[in-house]
């Protein structure tokens, strides 16, 4: 079933996906979709995978093309130039990019968990000389890392070697001894701890949440609401069928079975179970979410992540949940 708005009509060639992270693959779409959802993969997206394997967003006429980027700063810039209308994306890059004067709205929470900061098997030093990885400045994993972590071990970034690495080399750099360790999230995290990885430290996963640029929200509202009753809809399916749903992850992700430290064999659908165990999705907002949000938005400044502070509250949309 296909929609085509008049504002769409000038992205009916599809916008490509980046390639990215080894042994994740973009689910395969309709060749000239009317709405691009951006997204980073992990299992923060698991509505977006839910909501297009069920067909949950044909149902509401939406005919979707999925994109992955290898950053949330590389989707943000995607939204900035148009190329993507709506993203699963990170609050820090929300906070940096509308400080910037990026015109998007967070319309719908997605999930919350944590970031595990993991010891390579075999690594039994301490958190200061250790070089750690991270995925680059300003996503997520850095500011919990350089912003929450450090500051909670009494520890200034000179007593760490940061090295920022795509997410998809990550995990060969810890195995491989290049790193000592890195902060990750699920399903890295999971990974990790199955091939003998150990947890140092956790610090609190802000999640992602779902954005729409303003120019979509102001040009076709009917195509915001569908996308969030979709997403709503698509959590109650995992909440309900965690099973079921981490198998729709395995396979579109191509997550591979792991044999862990201890030679026993993981299905590809365990993997993911595991993870998702560690996360919790859920569409609304609570007062403690903005409260690590505003914690973030000083961090953001005290990193020179961002110029000034920023009314957090103005980049959020919450109507759309009623």
């Amino acid at each position: 079933m296909k929609l085509w708005h008049p504002i769409f009509r000038r992205w009916r060639a599809s916008v490509m996906a980046l390639a990215f992270l080894g042994f994740f693959a973009v689910p395969t779409q309709a060749a000239d979709p009317s709405l691009t959802i951006g997204y980073v993969p992990v299992l923060g997206l698991t509505p977006a995978l839910v909501a297009n394997s069920l067909g949950i967003y044909a149902k509401e006429g939406l005919n979707v093309h999925l994109a992955a980027f290898a950053s949330g700063p590389a989707l943000y810039q995607a939204m900035a130039g148009g190329r993507v209308q709506m993203a699963y994306a990170g609050v820090p890059a929300l906070l940096e990019w509308g400080s910037r004067g990026l015109q998007v709205k967070a319309v719908a929470n997605v999930e919350d968990g944590t970031f595990d900061l993991m010891a390579r098997r075999g690594y039994h030093g301490a958190i200061a000389g250790a070089t750690i990885g991270d995925v680059g400045p300003g996503s997520g994993q850095d500011v919990m890392l350089r912003g929450f972590l450090l500051p909670a071990h009494h520890l200034a970034l000179s007593k760490v070697s940061v090295r920022y690495l795509p997410l998809s080399d990550m995990l060969g750099a810890l195995s491989s001894g290049q790193l000592d360790m890195a902060l990750l999230g699920a399903p890295q995290s999971t990974l990790a701890r199955l091939k003998g990885a150990t947890v140092v430290a956790s610090v609190p996963d802000p999640g992602f949440i779902l954005l729409a640029t303003q120019k979509l929200i102001h040009a076709e509202p009917q195509v915001v609401a569908k996308v969030v009753q979709a997403h709503i809809e698509a959590i109650a399916y995992v909440h309900r069928h965690p099973a079921a749903a981490a198998a729709i992850l395995a396979k579109d992700l191509n997550i591979p079975a792991v044999v862990t430290a201890k030679g026993r064999t993981e299905s590809p659908t365990k993997v993911v179970e595991i993870g998702l165990k560690t996360m919790h999705f859920h569409a609304t907002f609570a007062a403690s979410d903005f409260s690590l949000y505003q914690k973030m938005n000083q961090q953001l400044v005290k990193l020179g992540l961002t110029q000034h502070l920023v009314k957090v509250r103005s980049f959020f949309d919450l109507h759309w949940l009623h």
